[in-house]
């Protein structure tokens, strides 16, 4: 703020006592999580664009669509403002696999899929709405305040195509070791999954159903989007048909014509909002079929550390039994004894070695429950998060699909008013006595 001189500076205003602070001051104002949520979506510091596909190569395997990726931010993580690289799809695999990697307990957002066949890549509309989807998927990322913050998604928006190839060869060795250890468990230890703790069970339902029956609204709204395309062609057809007719029968223009372009105005303003449906309600729907996948992934992981620290309580429990038996044994009859060890030494030598193992069993069990807390921490927060952000984004996409809605049919219902206006002033101006029906 502007310095004042002490002069100028305002009467300071009385001090208020301990009785009256209770009711004279205002409590703060604390945010809804729902209000923090659209603030992290706004994302006023961090904007994120991909645009300009292009194809690269030649034929249908050595060619490829690579995006441009356009960051403008002033978060003081970035060594800049403003930064310009291009982008192929296989780069963004890469970037969420190595953030599941690299975040145990965080749902990483789901990417748009693959093409459905090589054929289809490069075709525009298709290209169209991997674009979309992948900038949707940046900003998810951009708004997540975990994620926004790693290196590797920083990395990502940064660095030029050469360093990001260097950044990457490193990683995905690092990774692909955890990779093989995670594997190599759920080989040996699938069995038993049922014992994991039921409240993850019950995530998981959820995102599962959450997932079918978002799956059938996507279902409908293609269907719905089906329905106007072709209404809007019947349209045309019946337009085309009365500016036909009004070309035979001039007594009759003026009504024909009329609906002529009742009909086109309806169909226009169809036509010109069904790509915005598409793009902005369609599309995004179909985000959501995905999301149960990368839920359950990140269950899976919790999950494998649950069952590894599971596994280590046995481990030390049949350590412990062993332990007691041994220090009952008198071990006279030890393979150590029977080749002329001193039984005691034999014994006190399994014990020390018993001790140690159990020692190490704690302490790795420490560890591990240890994880499991973070995890777990991690995942209430982020199923928290999916639900709330779920609930906001689905709710904007419904907004705005009920206001393109409203102003396609408030202009199809003021070209049918004219319609109507200009069918009774026909037939009012016509000499035949019958009643309008209209008008009846």
């Amino acid at each position: 703020g502007v310095m004042m001189a002490e002069d100028d500076r305002a009467p300071a205003e009385p001090a208020i006592t301990a009785d009256q602070h209770q009711t004279s001051q205002p409590l703060p104002t604390i945010k809804s999580s729902t209000e923090l949520r659209a603030a992290e979506l706004r994302l006023e510091d961090l904007n994120i664009r991909v645009h300009t596909p292009l194809k690269k190569g030649d034929g249908l395997l050595d060619s490829h669509v690579v995006y441009t990726v356009t960051t403008k931010t002033t978060r003081l993580r970035f060594e800049g403002t403003d930064f310009d690289f291009s982008r192929r799809y296989s780069d963004f695999v890469w970037l969420r696999e190595q953030l599941v990697y690299e975040l145990d307990g965080h749902i990483i957002p789901p990417l748009p899929p693959k093409y459905a066949t090589k054929l289809n890549k490069f075709d525009p509309v298709f290209i169209e709405s991997r674009r979309a989807g992948l900038e949707r998927f940046l900003r998810r990322l951009a708004a997540h305040p975990v994620v926004s913050h790693r290196s590797t998604f920083v990395s990502f928006l940064t660095l030029q195509s050469c360093q990001l190839t260097t950044f990457k060869k490193e990683s995905e060795r690092l990774r692909t070791d955890k990779l093989r250890e995670t594997l190599n468990h759920w080989a040996t230890g699938m069995v038993g999954t049922d014992m994991l703790d039921p409240a993850y069970g019950k995530m998981e339902a959820y995102a599962v159903d959450f997932g079918v029956k978002v799956k059938q609204l996507h279902a409908q709204l293609q269907r719905y989007l089906t329905i106007q395309t072709q209404l809007t062609n019947v349209q045309e057809d019946l337009a085309t048909g009365f500016t036909a007719m009004s070309e035979n029968d001039p007594d009759l223009k003026g009504m024909l014509s009329a609906l002529s372009g009742a009909l086109t105005t309806a169909r226009v303003t169809t036509r010109e909002m069904l790509p915005n449906f598409a793009a902005q309600v369609v599309e995004p729907t179909a985000d959501y079929i995905e999301y149960p996948a990368a839920v359950q992934q990140t269950l899976r992981q919790r999950d494998t550390i649950e069952m590894t620290t599971r596994d280590l309580h046995g481990d030390l429990r049949a350590r412990q039994a062993e332990r007691t038996r041994e220090a009952s044994s008198d071990q006279k009859t030890s393979f150590g004894a029977i080749l002329g060890k001193d039984p005691a030494q034999v014994k006190e030598e399994k014990l020390e070695k018993l001790d140690g193992i159990i020692a190490e069993l704690n302490e790795r069990i420490e560890d591990g429950s240890d994880s499991l807390s973070v995890i777990n921490q991690h995942v209430n927060a982020d199923m928290e998060r999916f639900r709330e952000l779920k609930d906001l984004e689905m709710r904007d996409t419904l907004t705005y699909w009920s206001s393109i809605e409203a102003q396609r049919h408030q202009k199809a219902f003021d070209a049918w008013a004219t319609c109507v206006s200009q069918l009774e002033a026909a037939l009012a101006s016509c000499d035949d006595d019958t009643p309008s029906v209209l008008s009846a």
